[in-house]
C-alpha cells in the first residue's frame, strides 16, 4: 500500500516538473480577450498578450485564465504607463488553439 502512495506521489510531482519555466522583461505590445463567443472553443475565457521582448521557442505570445484579475490588472496598467513586466512562462505549455502561445505562471510588475 505504501508502494503505491509513493508512487503515485512521485508520478505526479513528477508531472508538474516537466514545464520548463522561462521568464522574459519587456513592455506590453499587444493584449487580447479571448470572450465566451469565441469561434474557437479552447480559447474561451483566456486572456492573450505579448510584449516586445524575444521569447524562448517556440512563443511569439503568452495566454492565462481570465479569471486572473491581478494579472489582467498589472497588463492593463503597465500598457498604459508604458512600464516594463517581467513574464514568467513555460515554454514547453502551449495553448490549446495555438501552438506558439505559451502559459504564464507569473506577472510582476518592475
Amino acid at each position: 500500500m505504501n508502494f503505491y502512495l509513493f508512487l503515485g506521489v512521485f508520478l505526479l510531482s513528477s508531472i508538474s516538473f516537466s514545464a520548463t519555466p522561462q521568464s522574459t522583461v519587456g513592455n506590453v505590445s499587444e493584449l487580447r480577450v479571448y470572450m465566451e463567443d469565441h469561434v474557437n472553443v479552447n480559447a474561451r475565457g483566456n486572456i492573450g498578450f505579448a510584449i516586445d521582448s524575444p521569447l524562448v521557442a517556440p512563443c511569439t505570445s503568452f495566454y492565462y485564465s481570465a479569471n486572473e484579475n491581478v494579472a489582467t490588472s498589472i497588463l492593463l496598467a503597465s500598457k498604459a504607463s508604458k512600464n516594463q513586466v517581467k513574464i514568467y512562462y513555460y515554454s514547453d505549455v502551449v495553448a490549446p488553439w495555438n501552438s506558439k502561445t505559451c502559459k504564464v505562471y507569473t506577472v510582476e510588475a518592475i
